[in-house]
């Protein structure tokens, strides 16, 4: 087997020897009939010296091609040899592998076998493609000369260029850039978002919100411990038109409730609800025990003009109760201006703030919430009233009275009615409440004959009609018993007895009111009596 394959060999050999030879053989038959031509052209054509000259160049032509065909004639050999050697070794590295098989199992020796196979048939490849790698290049060098003499120079890496490098360098800051403001991006989003479920840290003391704050200086007070500037600025820029106002007053921030909660409060107007002290205005008192009331109060602000308001109102009341000249309604419920307070200011309990309220203020409040009333209810009285009281001033007047007559708001429209029939026929009021006004202010009583006598503009029993201002402030159940008054027949009333729970005796006449009044009078003596032996 060993010997075909030298044969085999021997005769490619031979084979491309002629090859050569022929080749050769016919380019001197080219350049033969190529010179022939020459010769033949007429002599007076070309000079002698350039025909010697082309001459001259031929040869060195044919002497080139010559030697050209002799190295390749002996790269083609030394090709052959190359080929030869390694089948040379494939050949020995087939025989390793018998007699590995010979004396080893049929295991090993496959495994023998086939990395001899494949170790030769590397060799083989590598002998023949690098043969035609370099026959490749000589070829492309005869051709034209600027070709590289190897195909590995066409793959050799290339300088970068600097704009190359630049455009890099740029691809790459662009990128960072994206990525850098992406995260910022990001960042910032999810900042905006959790500003609505923010929870700002609780105040051991109330948040006052004061005159002149806005929507910004808030967010920035509560939040900006948490919170960088241009987040904050641009949520309230996001979020402005839920909170377009603001109200002043001092909130709670107790650490639970988030931030738009409390915004929410401060829109709102929810202000922190602090028990503050009371001031209690009692249906009753005349204007001289609220004078000494607001005086014994040294949390409240005093004013120098309070004695002056109340000694002469008038001013008070127009500066009070018009806030413009085209509303004047507050003032007419009242029955305009008048020199005195007594009566127009409303019974009720009214809150202040230490320190802080001015006792001004206060009386201001009760006048503003009687006129409201007044506002409100006597635009629905009966109009039978109006036979015998003119102007909302004289229904509080006669309120006063009802006032000071009884305590019981059941019985109270009753004597409404008897003093209105009274007034329509013309009859003297005779009432006790009026002449103990007239006789003081803060009188108490008990009234004398004297006193019943004596003349004052407030004593009923010697005046038909009114007095001249209320003498007490009336409560609202007063006001609405004369706006309202009972349907009665009833000229006359006395109490039942010394109680004033027990309330009163209504009569048509004076003979069943002379009958009460005795029935009165012993009902006190027993009283009387009753107490002697207790004592």
């Amino acid at each position: 087997m060993q010997k075909t394959r030298a044969d085999q060999s021997q005769i490619r050999r031979r084979n491309a020897q002629r090859a050569t030879r022929r080749i050769q053989e016919e380019t001197e038959e080219e350049h033969i009939i190529e010179a022939m031509d020459l010769k033949r052209q007429p002599q007076h054509s070309v000079p002698l010296a350039m025909s010697e000259e082309i001459q001259a160049n031929l040869r060195d032509h044919f002497k080139q091609q010559q030697k050209a065909q002799q190295e390749k004639a002996q790269q083609e050999q030394q090709r052959q040899k190359q080929q030869q050697s390694a089948k040379q070794r494939a050949r020995a590295a087939s025989a390793a592998v018998q007699r590995s098989a010979q004396s080893g199992n049929a295991s090993s020796t496959g495994r023998a076998y086939s990395a001899g196979a494949r170790a030769a048939a590397a060799s083989s490849r590598y002998a023949d493609e690098g043969s035609h790698s370099r026959d490749a290049d000589r070829v492309a060098a005869t051709a034209d000369p600027h070709i590289p003499r190897s195909r590995s120079h066409l793959n050799a890496p290339q300088a970068p260029k600097e704009s190359h490098v630049l455009r890099n360098v740029l691809l790459v800051f662009f990128l960072v850039v994206v990525l850098v403001g992406t995260g910022v991006v990001y960042r910032g989003y999810t900042m905006l978002q959790s500003l609505n479920t923010y929870q700002v840290v609780a105040h051991s003391e109330p948040y006052e919100l004061k005159e002149g704050a806005t929507l910004a200086t808030v967010v920035r007070d509560l939040a900006s411990r948490d919170y960088p500037e241009p987040i904050l600025k641009l949520w309230v820029k996001l979020n402005h038109g839920y909170y377009p106002m603001i109200q002043q007053g001092k909130y709670a921030i107790d650490g639970v409730k988030t931030l738009p909660e409390i915004l929410s409060d401060m829109r709102e107007g929810n202000v922190i609800k602090i028990k503050l002290p009371k001031l209690a205005l009692i249906e009753g008192m005349t204007v001289t025990t609220v004078l000494r009331r607001l005086a014994a109060r040294t949390d409240l602000v005093q004013s120098p003009y309070l004695e002056s308001i109340f000694a002469n109102a008038a001013e008070f009341i127009q500066r009070t109760l018009v806030t413009s000249e085209s509303d004047q309604s507050l003032l007419q419920a009242i029955g305009g201006t008048h020199a005195s307070l007594e009566g127009l200011l409303m019974p009720a309990t009214y809150d202040y703030e230490p320190e802080h309220t001015v006792t001004i203020d206060l009386v201001g409040q009760a006048l503003t919430k009687m006129a409201t009333f007044m506002r409100e209810r006597y635009i629905d009285r009966d109009q039978s009233i109006d036979q015998v009281l003119k102007s909302p001033y004289e229904v509080l007047i006669l309120a006063s009275i009802v006032e000071r007559e009884s305590s019981l708001e059941s019985e109270r429209n009753i004597i409404a009615g008897v003093f209105l029939n009274r007034l329509k026929r013309g009859i003297m009021l005779q009432t006790d409440p009026t002449v103990m006004y007239g006789v003081s202010p803060d009188f108490k009583g008990p009234l004398r004959r004297s006193q019943l006598r004596h003349d004052t503009p407030y004593n009923t029993y010697t005046r038909v009609g009114l007095p001249p201002t209320p003498i007490a402030m009336p409560s609202e159940s007063a006001i609405m018993a004369v706006l309202h008054p009972a349907e009665t027949n009833a000229l006359f009333f006395v109490a039942k007895g010394p109680d004033p729970q027990d309330g009163h005796l209504f009569s048509a006449t004076l003979r069943e009111h002379n009958k009460a009044v005795a029935a009165y009078r012993k009902a006190v003596r027993e009283y009387k009596a009753e107490q002697q032996e207790q004592q």
